[in-house]
């Protein structure tokens, strides 16, 4: 089954209200830089495509 989440993409990066003094709301570039923190945290750290058949290589 395929979905296509674009939509939702789009309302969440442009159309969705954050909270007011939020210290943890992100968007675009601050948003992907905290995911890819968290990511490499939990012992990951995310590679090119082709470095791992998921893309994803496990240290």
């Amino acid at each position: 089954m395929s979905e296509d989440y674009s939509a939702a993409a789009d309302w969440a990066e442009r159309d969705m209200t954050l909270p007011q003094h939020s210290t943890s709301a992100r968007r675009g570039r601050a948003a992907a830089d905290v995911g890819r923190d968290l990511v490499e945290e939990a012992g990951y750290r995310l590679g090119r495509v082709g470095d791992a058949d998921d893309g994803h290589v496990k240290r």
